[in-house]
């Protein structure tokens, strides 16, 4: 689903489900810079993150194969 941006201020096409630490406030996404648990983000996307970012020790980050993640 592509982002959509309205003149309201708010956009639509983004799912946090599972991902409490994404905010969307209409305009700014934000996230935290440490990654404190385990995860294995899908190949179906590509994944992005505002860096610098940590992981924790002990915890990895998997991608499924044809996804991405991009530190920006």
């Amino acid at each position: 689903m592509p982002l959509v941006f309205n003149g309201a201020g708010s956009i639509s096409g983004i799912s946090d489900t599972g991902l409490d630490d994404v905010v969307n406030d209409g305009l700014f996404i934000k996230n935290l810079k440490s990654v404190t648990s385990s995860v294995t983000l899908s190949g179906s996307y590509n994944w992005g993150t505002f860096g610098p970012t940590s992981i924790a020790n002990g915890v990895t980050v998997s991608i499924g194969s044809g996804g991405t993640w991009s530190i920006v």
